[in-house]
């Protein structure tokens, strides 16, 4: 009995060890790795690596919808523009027009600087005049502007660091 047990014990090592042995077999061939660099309020910048590369995203509230892909350079540019955000909203708060907008272009993207009779500052971003739109608030433009100047620097310690 003891024999047959001791076989059994022996036998089942044996299994454990080569299902094991062949774990060197697997390979990373699909992954996601999402950095979460930056989050002001509700509106986030992650940094995210795939197997086609680096990227930025900047998100607010609302899904799909308020969701921006962009390459670390298309995000400097978003950036360098967020950073004159104070300049713009002096300029609307002095005014008491109905409906405001000055648009810049910045790079592939669109940044809308908006206020109605000198209230309700608003910031938009987007790819495109129809699909996702990012909104921020005059502090959460600022702040996210630094942070995306960044975005190469972040992109490069991403890829130096994290390598499947």
């Amino acid at each position: 009995m003891n024999k047959k047990v001791f076989l059994i014990v022996s036998v089942l090592c044996l299994v454990l060890f080569f299902s094991f042995a062949n774990a060197q077999d697997y390979i990373i061939g699909d992954y996601v790795f999402t950095w979460r660099a930056a989050k002001v309020g509700d509106v986030r910048m992650d940094v995210q690596k795939t197997p086609k590369g680096v990227s930025i995203v900047l998100a607010g509230p609302g899904g799909g919808l308020a969701r921006l892909n962009m390459t670390p350079l298309q995000a400097m540019a978003v950036g360098d523009v967020l950073e004159k955000t104070g300049g713009y909203y002096d300029e609307q708060m002095k005014k008491q027009d109905p409906n405001m907008e000055k648009q810049v272009s910045a790079g592939d993207h669109t940044v809308s600087f908006s206020s109605s009779r000198g209230r309700k500052f608003q910031v938009r971003v987007r790819k495109s005049a129809v699909g996702a739109a990012v909104l921020l608030d005059k502090d959460q433009a600022l702040k996210m502007g630094k942070y995306l100047r960044d975005a190469q620097k972040m992109a490069a310690l991403l890829n130096e660091r994290i390598k499947p």
